[in-house]
């Protein structure tokens, strides 16, 4: 949970159909339903994972946020 003028870490773990993580500098867009994530896109490291932050922005209720890959929805979380 994440007060209205709160933030949050928001990791994107990254794996290939075969389990293992995709050579790092993969591109991931993140959106958000409340608040916003900042950077909007960002590069998965050499374990796979793009990190982002979720700032609630005063906004209040449960957002969504939706991690894309290459232009496909690749996994979503809810805070």
């Amino acid at each position: 949970m994440v007060s209205v003028s709160g933030t949050a870490d928001i990791v994107a773990q990254v794996l290939e159909s075969s389990g293992t993580p995709p050579h790092s500098g993969t591109h991931v867009t993140f959106t958000t339903t409340l608040g916003r994530v900042e950077p909007t896109e960002a590069e998965t490291d050499a374990n796979g994972q793009a990190l982002v932050k979720f700032i609630a922005n005063g906004s209040s209720g449960t957002a969504s946020i939706v991690a894309f890959l290459r232009s496909k929805r690749s996994g979503s979380a809810s805070e």
